[in-house]
């Protein structure tokens, strides 16, 4: 095996390996009484019936009728950083890369066109609680018979997280502003904002509003064939257990603000444009 194609594979590895986080700020825990507010409205939907085919049961969801209020939420960008040869301010909102191929066939069934599909997607971050369930030392052999031991730690997370639509949220915002004016939304030591900026989301809940799916991650060893190499470099493995719990919503309107001043910085507004439509139900 080359070099360039290990290399490749170690990041690819590397990359699929979860990082456990404890949410250590405020922040971090914010409320989940929009989950369970939208979890009851997903409640109401009918269930279907093993004695209906597809056809009657799309018919019974046109028929019934739930709306959901607007959302409304306030919260820091998760990162930011300034060039001052451009003099842009590009600050990022807090993404998961997530496999929603998971959601359940009923959901999908009665989604709006666009929110559900069977892909990975990145997804609006609200919320994780991790917990380490057990840390152990495991001996992992590759193809060449070698033992190799590992730190292994297994995990399990709840992940609360926002499908948004109207809205490529993996695109950072490029504000304009100049170095002196840049400077108040900084620490003191200018290695990250303060929370001085905040951005604030309108949020139009849209069927299924809300999802639940689990997850794994990673494994007790590597590939046998990147055994040696895995274990000179990281000599830790890691299982987690993601349960995903996910708002789906079509992005209203989204501002940059200064919560001192009350000064507007950035301002957009997306239009709905999407509408229902019928997906395949296996049971």
């Amino acid at each position: 095996m080359s070099k360039k194609l290990l290399l490749i594979l170690l990041v690819e590895l590397l990359l699929s390996t979860p990082v456990l986080v404890t949410a250590q700020t405020v922040e971090n825990k914010r409320s989940l009484a929009i989950f369970s507010q939208l979890k009851d409205l997903r409640s109401r939907f009918p269930a279907k019936s093993k004695f209906e085919t597809d056809e009657e049961y799309q018919q019974k969801i046109e028929a019934t009728s739930i709306l959901a209020n607007p959302l409304y939420l306030e919260f820091s960008p998760y990162s930011g950083e300034y060039n001052p040869e451009t003099q842009q301010l590009e600050i990022k909102l807090g993404t998961s890369y997530s496999d929603v191929s998971s959601v359940n066939q009923v959901d999908k069934a009665i989604a709006k066109k666009g929110v559900i599909d069977d892909s990975y997607k990145y997804l609006l971050n609200y919320r994780t609680d991790s917990q380490v369930l057990n840390e152990e030392v495991v001996t992992c052999v590759n193809g060449f018979g070698a033992r190799y031991q590992y730190a292994h730690i297994t995990s399990k997370s709840n992940n609360y997280m926002i499908n948004t639509v109207g809205i490529d949220i993996d695109d950072k915002i490029s504000l304009k502003m100049l170095p002196q004016q840049v400077r108040k939304y900084f620490k003191q030591d200018e290695s990250s904002l303060n929370d001085r900026l905040k951005i604030k989301l309108v949020l139009h809940p849209v069927t299924p509003f809300y999802s639940n799916y689990t997850t794994y991650h990673g494994g007790d060893c590597p590939d046998s064939a990147l055994a040696k190499s895995f274990a000179d470099l990281f000599g830790e493995t890691s299982t987690t257990m993601k349960n995903n719990h996910l708002i789906h919503a079509d992005v209203g309107n989204l501002e940059v603000i200064d919560s001192i001043t009350g000064e507007k910085i950035y301002n957009a507004s997306f239009p709905k444009q999407i509408d229902k439509v019928e997906f395949p139900l296996e049971y």
